[in-house]
C-alpha cells in the first residue's frame, strides 16, 4: 500500500488568530466609544456654559419688560429689558451670563417701594464689568456704581426704588447717566 499524506490548510479562524489580534482591538474601540460618550455628556455642557454667548436658563426665565428712559438732554427711548421684581429674581441677576451676551442685555431690579437705607445686592458669577444706575422713587438717576469682575456684592447707599444693571459702557451709550430719568408708568411686562 502506498502512504498518502494529506495537507490540511488552516481554517479562517486559525489564520485570523481571533483571540490574539482582533478581540483586543474590539475591546479597545468599545472603551474608546464609551469614553467619548461620557465626555460628551459631561464636558459638552460645561463648554456651553463657559462660552461668551451663554444665557443661563435662570436668567432667561426672568420676565421680559420694557421701560422708557429720558436722557438729561430730553431724548426718550423705550428699552427692552429683563425685570427682576422678586427677591429670587434679584439674586439670579446676571449670574453666568456670557461676556458677549451682556452686550445687549439690560436688567431692571424693581423694588416695591423706595429704600431709605443701604441695600446690598448679590453679584455672583459676573463675567464682565457692570454699571448700575440707581433710580429714586421719582424716576431720577441719582447714582452710577461700577461692579468689577469677581465682585460678589454691591452696596447701594442712595435711596432708590429701581436699579438698571448693564455691561459697563452700555448705559452711557444709551444716554443714561446722572440726571436721566425713568418714567415709572412705562415699566411693564411684555411677552416677546
Amino acid at each position: 500500500m502506498q502512504a498518502t499524506a494529506t495537507v490540511s490548510s488552516p481554517s479562517l479562524a486559525q489564520r485570523l488568530r481571533w483571540n490574539d489580534l482582533i478581540l483586543p482591538w474590539i475591546m479597545r474601540l468599545a472603551f474608546l466609544g464609551i469614553g467619548i460618550l461620557i465626555g460628551l455628556y459631561i464636558l459638552a455642557p460645561r463648554q456651553v456654559r463657559a462660552s461668551d454667548t451663554h444665557l443661563p436658563a435662570t436668567y432667561m426665565a426672568l420676565p421680559n419688560g420694557v421701560a422708557q428712559f429720558s436722557s438729561s438732554a430730553g431724548l426718550a427711548a423705550s428699552l427692552p429689558l429683563k425685570l427682576a421684581d422678586t427677591v429670587a429674581a434679584r439674586t439670579v441677576g446676571f449670574a453666568g451670563v456670557g461676556n458677549a451676551a451682556l452686550d445687549n442685555q439690560l436688567l431692571l431690579y424693581a423694588l416695591t417701594r423706595e429704600t431709605t437705607a443701604r441695600v446690598t445686592y448679590t453679584m455672583n458669577d459676573i463675567r464682565a464689568p457692570l454699571q448700575v444706575a440707581a433710580v429714586n422713587g421719582d424716576g431720577e438717576v441719582v447714582a452710577i456704581h461700577d461692579v468689577g469682575v469677581g465682585a460678589s456684592r454691591l452696596a447701594v447707599p442712595e435711596p432708590h426704588r429701581w436699579l438698571l444693571v448693564a455691561k459697563a459702557g452700555t448705559a452711557e451709550n444709551l444716554g443714561i447717566g446722572l440726571g436721566s430719568s425713568l418714567d415709572p408708568e412705562s415699566i411693564r411686562k411684555v411677552n416677546y
